[in-house]
């Protein structure tokens, strides 16, 4: 209400109804959900978030079974720029290195979306979401000890033990799915040669230190998952120099950990026996539901995964990557 004028003499005041407008209150623009808007009227932001969205969603989903599925699903979204793909790479990648017994489906699904997702490069060039995914895998590689390193050599309380063992998780998951890539022929033989070179200590009187050690579990970690394919007719030569240098490591290192010790003398006696693990029943891959209920006296009480658990064209790594 508002008040008028005094009316004549003495005579107080007239109150008339009605809002004051010469002050108006600040209008609250209410939050709308983005999927209650039209598509037309949704920022591109907006179009991108629910993309993301929609990849996670996917991705949580995913198995063996729901494989064919789900990849077509991923693949009808609009992943009609590099920006977005860009994104839906480091979503895969995040899970790729978390969830290691699925790494072997996330390089499926790399394969499937290099070979059928949109592509912005120049017909020259490698397609917009292999170049992106190795760019990705080659700059966790180069900074694989980075995240290790802030813990140092001092004791560590329990969270930051946590921490540190997320981030060696983390390096020995990408080192694995650089392997897994390496099947799919997205990652070339020669970057997985080059890989190897670089793990391996460059000098013949190793000192042991955190670094080492941490250089030889990856270098375990890759011949253990793409080692077969390496050991060819082509590559042979190579792979029995890495095996001989490993063997010095382990006779010239007298401080060399008893666990990286045990875990080159695994290497070696996989490729003794053709690369077949002697665990040939308990593989390091997703295995279906299906599967695990047959294998299982009791299909009531079957347990499902827990999906958190030189030759001169080997010479530098930058010249494939590209």
């Amino acid at each position: 209400a508002t008040t008028d004028a005094p009316t004549g003499q003495g005579g107080g005041f007239r109150v008339s109804g009605g809002r004051d407008n010469s002050n108006p209150l600040p209008s609250v623009q209410r939050w709308i959900p983005p999927s209650a808007l039209r598509r037309d009227a949704l920022t591109p932001e907006n179009v991108q978030d629910a993309t993301f969205r929609k990849v996670r969603e996917l991705l949580n989903k995913l198995t063996p079974e729901k494989f064919d599925k789900l990849s077509d699903d991923l693949l009808q979204l609009d992943l009609n720029s590099s920006k977005i793909l860009k994104g839906v790479i480091l979503l895969i990648f995040e899970k790729a290195l978390h969830e290691t017994k699925y790494t072997s489906m996330y390089a499926r699904l790399c394969k499937r979306l290099t070979e059928q997702a949109p592509n912005f490069e120049p017909p020259d060039e490698s397609c917009t979401f292999k170049k992106h995914l190795l760019w990705v895998c080659k700059n966790e590689f180069e900074n694989r000890s980075r995240a290790t390193e802030a813990f140092g050599n001092l004791p560590l309380s329990p969270d930051d033990e946590d921490r540190r063992q997320l981030a060696k998780q983390k390096m020995l998951g990408n080192i694995k799915f650089i392997g897994e890539l390496g099947k799919h022929e997205i990652v070339t033989e020669s970057i997985l040669h080059t890989c190897i070179q670089e793990l391996l200590p460059k000098n013949r009187k190793v000192q042991t230190n955190k670094d080492v050690s941490e250089n030889l579990e990856c270098l375990c970690q890759i011949m253990k998952t793409c080692g077969r394919i390496l050991d060819s007719e082509k590559g042979q030569g190579l792979m029995n120099q890495y095996f001989s240098r490993m063997k010095t490591v382990q006779t010239s290192t007298p401080h060399l950990p008893l666990r990286i010790r045990f875990m080159l003398q695994d290497v070696e006696d996989l490729r003794r026996n053709n690369w077949v693990p002697r665990q040939a029943n308990n593989p390091e891959k997703p295995v279906p539901i299906n599967q695990i209920i047959e294998e299982d006296h009791d299909p009531v009480n079957f347990i499902l995964p827990h999906r958190n658990n030189g030759m001169k064209e080997y010479s530098s790594i930058y010249l494939y990557l590209y």
